[in-house]
């Protein structure tokens, strides 16, 4: 079974695949944005109040479809069977997860809060969750 490690927020994803030589990384960049400005638009609320355009939740609409695609080209880079650990800051891991319930052969070990972190960061996490535990034995001795 594959052991993949996924730190996710609303701009990009870090994808790390756990193999016994290493980590092989990809990197999924985001299209969505909460507020995006259009070339030549002065004022939100003066162009669009006039026409009854309710442009608030057009643009959650816009927003809530470049997730959905963003989440499903993360799941695209797992491959079945897998062991999946996904940590980020925010809420997206949330999406993550739910999405990843649905795909079969997909399990989700863990989904752990973390902050922003540098690439050194994220590898030294995926590598401690994935490391195998090393069980303490004394050497012959009797323990009371």
């Amino acid at each position: 079974m594959k052991k993949y490690g996924i730190w996710i927020d609303s701009k990009a994803a870090w994808v790390a695949e756990v193999t016994e030589t290493g980590l092989i990384e990809t990197t999924i960049q985001s299209e969505a944005e909460r507020k995006p400005r259009f070339p030549g638009e002065k004022s939100r609320k003066t162009t669009r109040a006039s026409k009854g355009f309710d442009y608030e939740s057009s643009q959650e609409a816009h927003f809530s479809e470049a997730l959905k695609k963003y989440i499903r080209q993360t799941i695209a880079t797992l491959r079945a069977p897998a062991e999946v650990l996904i940590f980020g800051p925010g809420e997206v891991k949330h999406h993550l997860e739910k999405a990843c319930l649905e795909k079969r052969g997909v399990v989700v070990l863990a989904v752990k809060p973390h902050d922003k972190a540098t690439l050194n960061q994220k590898r030294k996490f995926v590598r401690d969750f994935f490391a195998p535990v090393k069980v303490k034995t004394t050497s012959g001795r009797r323990l009371r």
